[in-house]
């Protein structure tokens, strides 16, 4: 009954006491490095995350640049994208225009840019061309893989082929007969149509190539034309009055034949 009474008076074993500071310091340095990896990751996604807007005269183009993948956005609206994952361009859609001339400040470029033929006969011409082109919506996927992000393709494509092949074509003329609008226009047709031959497969289109403005030559050049031209207006004036003259001859000859006839 003693031995029952003693361990009934045994007092249970005493826990070591919980150290909160110890605690504290090994979760509340966890929790604060998580949270502070937390607030990075929701920051860097923020800075990463950019907005592309699409009207209603643009097509969209968002390039993937790991996979290469090319999503086409044709519909005006807002595109969110990961900046550094994609790279996000609009393109005009609408009709442009390519102005060169030899008016300093007044095309696309600040300096003197008309476009220099080599005529048949050696003779130098100077043209400025103004070029209206579109984009095909169809084919802007094609645009931005053969000429890259950005305006690229004005002068990669549409500058480079409408001044070769302008110039081509024109070149087949001789120095007179680029006085002759009919014959430049006919030359710039021809080279509007293989314009678009080489351009459509890129996605371009030629609407109309034009010469706004009087070709220009050398001033010995036009001088040397010019005499040409009135001695061949001469020609023509001596030939003109010539024919009135044998015109006026036969008409005496039926008078006077008209007259012994009644006689």
């Amino acid at each position: 009954m003693s031995a029952l009474k003693r361990w009934d008076n045994q007092q249970p074993p005493q826990q070591p006491p919980v150290n909160m500071e110890a605690l504290q310091k090994i979760f509340g340095s966890g929790l604060t490095w998580l949270a502070a990896a937390f607030v990075v990751i929701i920051v860097s996604l923020v800075a990463t995350i950019r907005i592309g807007r699409v009207t209603g005269k643009e097509v969209g183009v968002l390039l993937h640049r790991m996979s290469g993948e090319v999503t086409i956005i044709p519909q005006a609206g807002v595109k969110i994208y990961n900046g550094i994952l994609s790279h996000f361009q609009t393109v005009d859609k609408t009709l442009q225009t390519l102005d060169m001339t030899a008016t300093v400040g007044k095309g696309d470029r600040q300096e003197k840019d008309d476009l220099k033929i080599k005529t048949v006969d050696g003779s130098d011409v100077y043209v400025d061309l103004k070029v209206q082109y579109k984009l095909l919506p169809e084919k802007a996927e094609t645009v931005v893989f053969t000429s890259g992000p950005g305006d690229i393709y004005k002068t990669k494509w549409v500058r480079d082929y409408a001044r070769a092949i302008s110039r081509n074509y024109l070149g087949e003329l001789t120095t007179e007969e680029f006085y002759d609008s009919s014959k430049r226009q006919a030359k710039i047709v021809m080279a509007q149509t293989k314009a678009n031959e080489k351009l459509n497969d890129f996605g371009i289109r030629i609407d109309s190539i034009v010469i706004p403005r009087k070709p220009r030559f050398y001033a010995e050049y036009e001088s040397k034309i010019m005499e040409k031209k009135l001695a061949d207006q001469s020609v023509l004036q001596e030939q003109s009055e010539a024919l009135a003259a044998k015109q006026r001859q036969l008409k005496l000859i039926v008078e006077e034949t008209n007259k012994k006839n009644v006689a």
